[in-house]
């Protein structure tokens, strides 16, 4: 009996060895060239969900989602939020497994493009809401986040600018917390948009 638990034991021991070494070789690739871009990246295995962590200049976005999509991989969430330095910091997690949720890469990629939405790069001003952060699970919502020194400009300005992202439906103010600074009130503000 102790010979057959002791054979089950090493049998168990392999397969999350051979599991494991799988799900790392997986990585390997799509790390491998995300690296030799956009330098060090932090990677982690979640259960067959990978999650990757790294910087990257707003123009080179484009290019990173098309390596993803190149290297066979498909996103499952990404966060991405504006530093002060200009550069994404960005989160994503993303499998091998086709998903429903993939179809909305390409409106994605066209949401993250320079100049579709008004990304903080310095100071803010009275005359822009900017954008600070954009986070999505890939389900039936999306979230844009920021600031701005006047709430009207999110109505005005922001809202005709998602509005005409093929694919992005109702944007939603869905809240926003004022704060005091050195340079005044500050809206923090966050808007929800279907896909």
């Amino acid at each position: 009996m102790k010979k057959q638990i002791s054979l089950c034991v090493v049998a168990l021991i392999l397969a999350t060895f051979f599991i494991g070494q799988t799900a790392a070789a997986m990585e390997k690739p799509l790390l491998a060239s995300l690296e030799s871009k956009f330098g060090p990246v932090m990677s982690r295995d979640l259960d067959g969900v990978f999650e990757f962590t790294l910087s990257s200049p707003m123009t080179d976005v484009e290019m990173l989602l098309q390596m993803i999509e190149k290297e066979g991989w498909y996103v499952v969430t990404i966060a991405a939020t504006i530093r002060d330095d200009g550069k994404l910091a960005i989160v994503l997690k993303g499998t091998q497994q086709r998903n429903t949720f993939s179809k909305k890469f390409a409106t994605l990629q066209w949401l993250l493009k320079p100049g579709m939405l008004p990304w903080k790069d310095g100071e803010l001003t009275d005359k822009m809401p900017v954008v600070t952060s954009v986070e999505t699970d890939f389900s039936g919502n999306i979230s844009i986040l920021g600031q701005t020194r006047r709430s009207g400009l999110i109505f005005t300005h922001l809202f005709p600018m998602i509005e005409r992202i093929e694919g992005l439906r109702s944007p939603f103010f869905a809240r926003g917390t004022y704060s005091d600074s050195s340079d005044g009130r500050i809206m923090n503000y966050t808007v929800n948009c279907t896909w």
